[in-house]
């Protein structure tokens, strides 16, 4: 399974991080190969269950990839598979 870990800086608080992170929606900020992401079951709260639909781009087409977010930690750990 791949792995992601960054140290940033920020202003933020850790609750005020994560939140920003684990909403995968956000994925498209900071990862300059997504051009969009949705949050399929918009109307729950980001939980274990949560699923994404994330489409990156590449030099032929897009490509949709379907994301679920498998463990929340908070504020220290988000796993999505």
């Amino acid at each position: 399974m791949a792995g992601y870990s960054a140290t940033v800086p920020s202003t933020r608080t850790p609750d005020e991080v994560f939140a920003y992170l684990a909403d995968f929606r956000s994925v498209a900020d900071w990862d300059p190969s997504v051009s969009a992401s949705v949050h399929v079951n918009d109307d729950d709260p980001i939980k274990v269950g949560a699923i994404f639909r994330v489409t990156t781009k590449t030099t032929l087409k897009n490509i949709v990839l379907e994301y679920t977010t498998i463990e929340l930690d908070r504020p220290r750990k988000v796993v999505l598979r």
